[in-house]
């Protein structure tokens, strides 16, 4: 690694960080865990470290400051380096958008590619990628990538309609590159299961905040991508559910043709008793005070999560709701909202569409010289 290897220090900038949440969590009040006690000191450090790792040229972090350095003869800009780089926190806000950017203008028609390991597209390291971008508030990057690489994983010739692959080749081919045959690609991989985690703390946006979730946040992006998402989990406190619907306003009367064309996105959200938490959202984070209970609490958000002009109702569900004809279409529920006015599911809204990208041409002397060959070729 030549020394001062990226994924390491960002991997411990990360660790030393959650340790110290976990030590106020668990009331560790031993010196080296408070904010500013020595693992604070390191983490600081190990962050200025990596800053001397960026380059100017390809706006990327290098993966050390040896031969895969900026001006090294190997200079690589690692996909997990990098990504983690964001997730830890140790890029500077400045440089997020940059970072994103980046990793983003690398993408190919099958995914990210892990360029530390030559012809390889990884799901397990683009999981990393998927959390990256979502570190950067880029959550359409984070969203595009699933669609992009995860949706290939399951209609891609070859693979199994799992999206738990090991990895494949940068042209689309299912044998993984570190493998002399495409049958050793394990198929039911659980490191390459990103976007469930993606997708529950990020487009969802629940976050736990307190040990079991005592204290939760809800900062939801449904992306340019989606017109609906729901999901959850349970802790020891209870279950913990997210729906998020675009919606229209329709009503019945011609004078207010206008309001029929009002647009927005219905967040629900159910939390157990006893617990507290906040709804945040758009770019300015409107943040409300919230409380668990047997009851739903919900909003009507007016306009997209980036919309700078975005304004936050809060919905009451118990007036009329509309059941969907099943529970596969749940998001086509309605709702009351006002005199003659329902929200209902927006059946006109359509995700943009997706940026056309050539396939990875494949390194053929590299393949062959990162495969791990046969026994019988070893000795």
């Amino acid at each position: 690694m030549t020394g001062h290897n990226l994924e390491a220090s960002a991997l411990l900038s990360a660790a030393l960080d959650k340790s110290i949440r976990l030590a106020g969590w668990l009331g560790d009040d031993r010196p080296a865990a408070r904010p500013r006690g020595v693992w604070s000191g390191l983490r600081m450090t190990l962050n200025s470290g990596i800053q001397q790792l960026f380059c100017k040229d390809t706006g990327l972090y290098s993966d050390n400051i040896g031969r895969r350095s900026c001006r090294g003869p190997e200079h690589t800009d690692p996909q997990d380096g990098n990504s983690w780089a964001l997730i830890s926190g140790a890029t500077p806000r400045s440089r997020r958008a940059v970072v994103s950017g980046n990793l983003q203008s690398r993408w190919t028609k099958h995914g990210a590619p892990a360029v530390e390991f030559p012809n390889v597209i990884s799901p397990f390291v683009s999981s990393f990628e998927l959390l990256a971008h979502a570190a950067a508030d880029d959550h359409d990057a984070a969203v595009e990538l699933i669609l992009l690489e995860w949706s290939y994983l399951l209609d891609g010739p070859g693979f199994t309609n799992s999206t738990l692959a090991e990895g494949f080749m940068v042209d689309g081919g299912v044998q993984y590159p570190a493998y002399w045959s495409a049958a050793r690609n394990s198929h039911c991989h659980g490191w390459s299961s990103g976007p469930t985690s993606v997708l529950t703390s990020e487009v969802l946006g629940i976050q736990l905040l307190a040990p079991a979730g005592a204290e939760w946040t809800v900062r939801p992006h449904l992306s340019k991508w989606l017109a609906f998402a729901r999901g959850g989990f349970a802790t020891t406190k209870g279950v913990f559910e997210v729906k998020l619907t675009r919606v229209v306003a329709s009503t019945s009367s011609t004078a207010t043709h206008q309001h029929k064309r009002r647009r927005g996105q219905v967040v629900e959200i159910t939390a157990p008793e006893f617990t507290n938490g906040t709804f945040e959202w758009g770019p300015f984070s409107h943040k409300v005070d919230a409380e668990g209970g047997r009851t739903t609490t919900a909003w009507i958000a007016w306009g997209d999560e980036d919309d700078d002009a975005a304004s936050l109702e809060q919905l009451d569900i118990a007036l009329g709701r509309v059941e969907a004809p099943n529970e596969e279409e749940w998001h086509r529920q309605s709702f009351i909202y006002r005199d003659d006015t329902r929200l209902i599911f927006d059946d006109a809204w359509a995700p943009p569409p997706m940026a056309e990208r050539a396939a990875g041409e494949v390194d053929w002397d590299a393949l062959e010289a990162n495969y791990v060959k046969p026994l019988a070729e070893m000795f």
